[in-house]
C-alpha cells in the first residue's frame, strides 16, 4: 500500500502548487489535470486494495476536479479549501481503512495499546512484504531484563520488532509475560520453526488479508525491491570507510592508488545518501494538521513551506513528524488570533505561519514561526501559578516562562478543546527531539509572533575536515569554516581553542602555536592551536540521544590512522569568545 501513501502525498503537494499559482491559465489546467489523473489512479489503487472508503472519498474528489477542469465552478479560495479537505479526507480515509485491516487481525489488547509510530512500523513492514508474527514468552522476574533483550536482540537480527507488551500472571506472580510483535519478509513455515526452538517462545503468524491479485499490477514489485534496516546500511558505510581508511593509508607511498581511493569516497557519499529522504512528506504532512486545526477554530491561516527539497537522515525524519505536527497545532491555537482580535490589533485578517527546513553552520534547523500574538508571560505565570507549578508569591522571568511550556501537563488553556487544553504538546516535542539527541529553541515578541526552531544532530555524513591538536588532545574542525592555516590580518579576534574547551593553561609554551582563520558570522576569528594537520574526508557519526548536552560537540569521527575523535561545534564554542575569560 505504500503507493496509495505515495499518490495520496502526490495529491496534496499539487494541490499545495494550486494554491500558490491560483489563477486561470495553462500552468493551472495543467495541474488540474495531473491531479484528476493522480485520484484517478489512487481510486483504482484503493479499488484493487479493497479500501472501499477511500475509493468512495476518491470518487467525490474526482467530481470537484471535473467541475473545476470544464468550468462549472471556478478555482477561488473556496474551491482551493474544498481540494484541501478533499486531500485531508483521503490521507483519513486511507489511513483509517489500512487501520480496519490491521485491527481485525490484531489481538484487540495488543493493537489498543499500539502507538501511531508502531502502527507506521507495522503497516510500513506488512507492505514491504514482511509476515507478522506473535511471540509470546515468560520470564522470570528476577533476570527478565536480561532475557528480554537477549530474545529483543536475536529477533532484530533477523526482522523488525514492531511492539513488546509485558503482563504479569496474577497466579505466576514470580514471571512477566511478554507478546512481541515481530514483521519478517522470510517464509513463514521457516520462521516458526526457528522461533520454536528458543526455549520457552510460542509464536503463531497474524494473517494480514492481502489484496486481490489485480493489486500487484504496482509501479514497484517486492521482487524490484530489497530491504534493508538502517543498522546494516550503517554497517556497510562503515566497512566501506575503514577500506578508504586503509587505502589512503598507503596513498603516499602507490600514487597510483589515488584514484582508488576517490572511487571508495564517492561510493560512500552514495551509500550515506542511501540514508537520507526528502524532508517535504513530513512538512506536508505537518502543514495539514495546521490547516485542520485551522479550520476546528475558524481562523484563516496562509501556511508558507521553504526549504522541502532538502535531504534529511530518514532516522531523524521519522522522528521529528509528531513534533513538528504539535508545533503547528500549537502555532494555529495559541500563536494565530481570530480574526476579529487581528482586525483590532491592525493586523491582516489573515495569519501566516512559514515551516522552513535549511542548514545553517552544517547543522539542519526546521523553524515553525507565527505572525500571531507571541507568547505573554503574565499569562504563563498565573497559568504556573493556577497549576500549582510555582508558588502564589513566586516572581516567573521570560526564561522561566519558555521552560514551563515544555513542562509535563502544562497548558495554558482554561478549557479543554479540540485543539489543546489537555496539557499535551510541547512536553512531547521536546522528548520526542532530545529523544534523537536534537534540541528546541524558542523566540518571542509580544504582539508580533514566535518561532519555534528544532536543531537536529549529525547521524552519518562525509565530511571534510581540518585535524587539530589541542592540549595534547585531537579534534576535527568542519574545513567548510576554515578561511586559511595562516593570519596575516592583526585587527582580527583571536581566541585560544584550549580556553573555549575549558582547559587550563598547560606546558606547550616552547612551542610556537598554530592559528586558524575562519568565518561563519559577520567576523572572522583567529583560533590558537596546539598543532594543524592535513584536511582530509571524515565519517562523522551521531553521539545519540545525549549529544545536545555535549556543548560544542557535533559528532565524532575515526580517522585514518584509527583514533577516534570529536567534531567540534566550532559556531557554539566561539559564542564564548565575548566572555573574556576566553579571550587572549
Amino acid at each position: 500500500m505504500s503507493d496509495l501513501e505515495d499518490q495520496a502525498e502526490e495529491i496534496f503537494a499539487t494541490v499545495e502548487e494550486l494554491r500558490e499559482i491560483a489563477a486561470d491559465g495553462p500552468a493551472t489546467r495543467k495541474l488540474l489535470d495531473s491531479l484528476f489523473r493522480t485520484v484517478h489512479s489512487l481510486k483504482a489503487n484503493a479499488s484493487a486494495n479493497g479500501l472501499s472508503n477511500l475509493v468512495v472519498v476518491a470518487h467525490e474528489f474526482e467530481n470537484l476536479l471535473y467541475s473545476l477542469r470544464t468550468g462549472q465552478t471556478a478555482l477561488d479560495n473556496e474551491a482551493l479549501q474544498m481540494l484541501t479537505e478533499g486531500a485531508d479526507s483521503l490521507f483519513k480515509s486511507l489511513t483509517d481503512d489500512k487501520s480496519a485491516v490491521f485491527a481485525n487481525a490484531i489481538p484487540a489488547e495488543i493493537w489498543t495499546t499500539l502507538k501511531e509510530d508502531e502502527k507506521h512500523s507495522l503497516r510500513q513492514s506488512v507492505a514491504e512484504g514482511a509476515i507478522l508474527f506473535l511471540v509470546q514468552t515468560s520470564f522470570d522476574v528476577a533476570d527478565f531484563d536480561q532475557q528480554f533483550q537477549g530474545l529483543k536482540e536475536l529477533l532484530s537480527n533477523t526482522g523488525e520488532v514492531i511492539s513488546t507488551a509485558p503482563k504479569v500472571d496474577s497466579e505466576q506472580p514470580g514471571k512477566i509475560n511478554f507478546r512481541i510483535l515481530y514483521a519478517r519478509a522470510a517464509d513463514s513455515n521457516q520462521t516458526l520453526l526457528e522461533l520454536s526452538r528458543i526455549s520457552g517462545v510460542r509464536a503463531e503468524e497474524i494473517a494480514i488479508p492481502l489484496p486481490p491479485p489485480s493489486a500487484i499490477a504496482q509501479k514497484r514489485t517486492p521482487a524490484d525491491l530489497v530491504r534493508i534496516s538502517l543498522e546494516d546500511l550503517d554497517r556497510i558505510i562503515s566497512s566501506t570507510h575503514k577500506l578508504h581508511r586503509q587505502i589512503a593509508a598507503v596513498v603516499g607511498a602507490e600514487s597510483n592508488l589515488t584514484a582508488l581511493e576517490h572511487g571508495l569516497l564517492e561510493l560512500s557519499a552514495k551509500l550515506v545518501n542511501l540514508r537520507m529522504v526528502p524532508v517535504e512528506r513530513v512538512l506536508h504532512r505537518a502543514v495539514r494538521a495546521g490547516r485542520s486545526a485551522a479550520v476546528a477554530t475558524g481562523k484563516e491561516i496562509d501556511f508558507e513551506l521553504r526549504g522541502q527539497d532538502l535531504l534529511l537522515d530518514k532516522s531523524l525524519s521519522e522522528a521529528i513528524a509528531d513534533p513538528l505536527v504539535h508545533l503547528l497545532r500549537n502555532a494555529v491555537d495559541h500563536g494565530i488570533e481570530n480574526n476579529e482580535d487581528r482586525a483590532k490589533l491592525g493586523k491582516a485578517r489573515s495569519g501566516k505561519i512559514v515551516i522552513e527546513a535549511a542548514v545553517f553552520q552544517g547543522q539542519t534547523r526546521i523553524t515553525v514561526t507565527d505572525d500571531g500574538r507571541g507568547i505573554d508571560h503574565e499569562v504563563v505565570a498565573i497559568a504556573a501559578k493556577r497549576l500549582g507549578v510555582v508558588d502564589p508569591d513566586a516572581v516567573v522571568d521570560a526564561e522561566k516562562c519558555i521552560r514551563l511550556l515544555f513542562r509535563v501537563g502544562f497548558s495554558t488553556a482554561l478549557e479543554v478543546s479540540k485543539i489543546s487544553g489537555r496539557g499535551v504538546g510541547l512536553d512531547v516535542v521536546e522528548t520526542g527531539v532530545e529523544g534523537v539527541g536534537g534540541s528546541v529553541r524558542v523566540s518571542s515578541q509580544l504582539g508580533k509572533g514566535s518561532t519555534f526552531e528544532i536543531r537536529l544532530p549529525v547521524t552519518f555524513g562525509l565530511l571534510e575536515v581540518v585535524p587539530i591538536t589541542v592540549g595534547g588532545r585531537q579534534y576535527l574542525i568542519d574545513a567548510s569554516h576554515v578561511i586559511s592555516k595562516s593570519m596575516n590580518e592583526s585587527d582580527v579576534k583571536t581566541a585560544r581553542l584550549g580556553s573555549l574547551l575549558g582547559q587550563t593553561i598547560n606546558d606547550h609554551k616552547n612551542q610556537a602555536p598554530a592559528t586558524l582563520l575562519c568565518q561563519f558570522g559577520d567576523q572572522p576569528v583567529a583560533l590558537t592551536v596546539d598543532e594543524i594537520d592535513e584536511t582530509q574526508h571524515a565519517l562523522i557519526r551521531g553521539l545519540g540521544s545525549r549529544s545536545g548536552r555535549w556543548f560544542g560537540v557535533a559528532g565524532a569521527s575515526e580517522l585514518r590512522d584509527g583514533s577516534v575523535v570529536l567534531l567540534l561545534d566550532l559556531p557554539r564554542l566561539v559564542m564564548r569568545r565575548s566572555d573574556p575569560r576566553y579571550q587572549r
